[in-house]
């Protein structure tokens, strides 16, 4: 069987248009984080969305001819020919209802013409050729280095990961003190053998910048900070309880292998200086060219998955959403029973050694037997110094304290192996939680882009046709012999003016306005001055303000800017459909890795659950079956 680690699917380039996914050994076609056979029908067709075919416009043929299409392909992860990014219909029926706008311009035409061979930069790392020799050696070993399948034999029979971190020393620096962890790194077959120290900030750091840096990348956790209830209950001591040290330098060494063994993260220049020795993160990470990163606002890092911001959601990503927010929830109920059962075997173990001690107590007491009158031991106890029952009883005592320390590394072992690893998914949940926030995000930005421009559309719509009218208008005046419409605009705003007894002498008004034509700067803003011999200017001044006295020429202006804001919503909605498609992919080909590497992930799980559980039945059964024997050993009295 093929180790899912060391499956080649997941390359650097984007998948030929109309090829089928490839789904991992071992993974089931029912988890919608999983690509979907090629079965001639996009798995992401949305039941919702129109399937007019008369719909040329829509986004979704738009996507189709960026990103390939073909029977059975996948579309790139939520686009198809009827998507539910189709937002092309979607306000026909209230253009319809206006009777301004004409089809033209209420649909939105696919204006990305089809693709060329194309490189997903969400997909590519940084550099194409190794930056260092590290990056050499990781790219030509196996992944299964730093993720090894476990065995069913005991603790130290199991294979070691190529990145440990075995010892953290006390730092004492600049009046203060902090913990820093012994990182090595150790690949035989290289050779590659390196030592660094770095501390907890340190690591989380450049976890937070691998996020900033790889948005579609479900990232490894680090474990979580001190919390101010440790501090208030440990001042001056939460940083260096050992328990929480042993526990960050196992999680710390998970996050180091899982990076390495993620085909993009690894080749990052920053990863492979954080294991040279000698390094400081603080020179890393000022020289990697990566800082501006840091500074990035997380995209979506106030969404939550149950809210759907979207009229037209990508119904895949929808399920992605839904399954993952179900599986967090799973985690963190399974986390909290084992920290249940934790504390269960734990009290289990205090009291039973409390009851082995009674037991052997009792043991001692039956050496000697009861006393009669005359102070000596009954005949029957009288010279039996090995007496059976005080064996048996202390056989009941050995197997209750065997007990004991079986449950004890029952419960240490589960912890370990079982409860850190359950937490440890419940943080990569939450990871894959963050990547489809952000992409909910990106797909919020593109649906008001494109909405933006059928508003636009439809409003220049409206404005030619305005346009068209005015222009047939003026023909037909023009041809009776009437005069133009400045002039009459004007005596119609003079004569509502008199009409409401405002207006003062007409030739005084009329030689405050400056005739303006065409090529006059005052083209559509002449306004009429206030008369100071009117007693109703001001009203008349304030009223012809608000009259435009050149529609012709404000209403092409406003078609040019309307034709110049098309322009550059098309060329937004066309980088923001490459990056939404790009995104889609990139995403989806990482939770296929994830998912793989979860089959591999669970089965190690299992395993050592069920080893611990096999090895303290194993003891418990032995020390049991010795108490058997020697309570079989008893011999009853003879008046009995």
């Amino acid at each position: 069987m093929m180790n899912p680690l060391e499956d080649d699917s997941y390359n650097f380039q984007a998948p030929l248009p109309g090829s089928a996914p490839v789904d991992g050994p071992g993974t089931s076609l029912n988890d919608p984080l999983l690509s979907h056979p090629a079965n001639g029908t996009s798995p992401f067709d949305n039941p919702f969305a129109s399937t007019k075919p008369e719909q040329s416009g829509s986004v979704g043929t738009a996507a189709s001819a960026a990103f390939g299409s073909g029977a059975g392909s996948r579309e790139f992860a939520g686009f198809s020919s009827a998507s539910s990014m189709d937002f092309g219909s979607q306000n026909e029926e209230a253009e319809d209802e206006d009777g301004e706008g004409e089809e033209s311009s209420s649909s939105l035409p696919a204006t990305i013409s089809p693709a060329q061979p194309r490189v997903n930069p969400f997909l590519q790392p940084r550099q194409t050729s190794p930056c260092c020799n590290i990056d050499r050696i990781l790219v030509s070993t196996s992944k299964t280095v730093f993720n090894p399948l476990l065995n069913s034999g005991p603790p130290d029979q199991q294979p070691v990961p190529a990145v440990t971190i075995e010892e953290a020393h006390k730092t004492s620096e600049g009046g203060g003190s902090y913990i820093t962890y012994v990182i090595r790194t150790n690949i035989p077959s290289a050779p590659l053998h390196l030592e660094s120290r770095h501390r907890y900030s340190d690591f989380e750091s450049l976890q937070r910048l691998l996020r900033k840096v790889h948005p579609t990348v479900v990232v490894p956790p680090v474990p979580d900070k001190h919390s101010m209830a440790d501090y208030a209950t440990r001042p001056g001591k939460a940083k260096d309880d050992p328990k929480i040290i042993e526990q960050r330098k196992r999680m710390l060494q998970s996050f180091l292998n899982r990076v390495l063994g993620h085909p993009v993260l690894s080749r990052e220049h920053v990863v492979h200086r954080f294991l040279e020795p000698g390094n400081t993160w603080s020179e890393i990470l000022a020289t990697s060219g990566l800082a501006q990163y840091m500074k990035k606002k997380d995209k979506g890092a106030g969404l939550k998955l149950t809210d759907s911001l979207l009229k037209n959601p990508d119904p895949h990503f929808l399920a992605s959403e839904e399954y993952t927010f179900k599986f967090g929830q799973q985690l963190g109920q399974i986390v909290k029973y084992h920290k249940r059962i934790s504390k269960h075997f734990g009290e289990l173990a205090n009291t039973g050694s409390d009851l082995g001690a009674a037991y052997n107590g009792w043991s001692l007491m039956e050496t000697q037997g009861p006393m009669q009158s005359n102070g000596t031991s009954s005949s029957f106890y009288a010279g039996n110094s090995s007496l059976p029952l005080s064996h048996a009883i202390e056989s009941i005592g050995e197997a209750v304290d065997t007990t004991v320390s079986a449950t004890s590394q029952l419960n240490q072992a589960l912890e370990l192996r079982a409860t850190e690893y359950f937490a440890e998914y419940e943080k990569l949940t939450t990871a894959i939680e963050g990547i489809l926030k952000w992409r909910h995000a990106l797909h919020v930005e593109y649906e008001s882009v494109t909405e933006g421009l059928i508003n636009k559309r439809a409003t220049l719509g409206r404005l030619e046709s305005s346009e068209a009218e005015s222009q047939r208008l003026a023909a037909v005046l023009h041809s009776e012999g009437v005069g133009g419409r400045r002039n009459d605009v004007r005596t119609s705003a003079i004569a509502a003016a008199n009409a409401l007894g405002l207006g003062g002498d007409p030739e005084a008004e009329r030689s405050t306005v400056p005739a303006a034509g065409p090529s006059s700067p005052t083209a559509g803003t002449s306004t009429i001055s206030r008369s100071s011999s009117a007693g109703g200017g001001g009203i008349l001044a304030t009223l012809n303000s608000f009259i435009d006295n050149d529609p012709e020429a404000t209403r092409r202006a406003n078609i040019t800017k309307t034709r110049d804001k098309i322009q550059t919503l098309e060329v937004e909605r066309e980088r923001g459909l490459a990056e939404l498609g790009s995104a889609n992919e990139a995403i989806q080909r990482d939770l296929d890795r994830f998912q793989r590497d979860k089959v591999h992930d669970v089965r190690n799980l299992l395993l050592s659950y069920a080893v611990a559980m096999r090895d303290y039945n194993r003891k418990a059964a032995t020390a049991w079956a010795k108490a058997k024997e020697e309570i079989a050993k008893v011999s009853l009295p003879p008046s009995l």
